[in-house]
């Protein structure tokens, strides 16, 4: 949904908000509070975090980022597999190990459920998939 979208449907809820029963406003009042709750549950990005994202945001609007679908990169994770499987070097030991950290850390994250969807970092920070 675009911004405008999401900006006319927000005055069109409030209009029918504004002539609701109490019923119907506790209703949608409970379903907010929920929703908020478990926004404020999920994981948070620290600020340096936040920043780093905005950071790669940027070079990717100025076009120096190569983006690729999940199915491209499990493509390319696979055939280094297969291609690596003959080899005695593994592509892990030649890398920094700030970055085996992060995706140490990374990983970490993931199994104790610290993820955020696609739809969640859009909803959260709009403004890193504005046009």
């Amino acid at each position: 949904m675009s911004a405008a979208e999401l900006k006319e449907l927000r005055k069109e809820t409030k209009k029918y908000i504004d002539h609701a029963d109490e019923r119907v406003v506790r209703l949608v009042c409970a379903m907010l509070e929920a929703d908020a709750e478990n926004e404020n549950a999920s994981y948070q990005l620290t600020p340096e975090q936040e920043k780093m994202l905005e950071d790669r945001m940027k070079k990717a609007k100025k076009g120096l980022t190569k983006f690729s679908t999940w199915e491209e990169v499990e493509k390319r994770i696979t055939s280094r597999a297969k291609n690596n499987e003959d080899q005695d070097a593994d592509w892990w030991d030649d890398m920094p190990q700030n970055i085996k950290a992060d995706v140490k850390e990374s990983l970490a994250q993931a199994a104790r459920g610290e993820v955020m969807t696609h739809e969640q970092v859009k909803k959260k920070h709009p403004q890193w998939f504005s046009k």
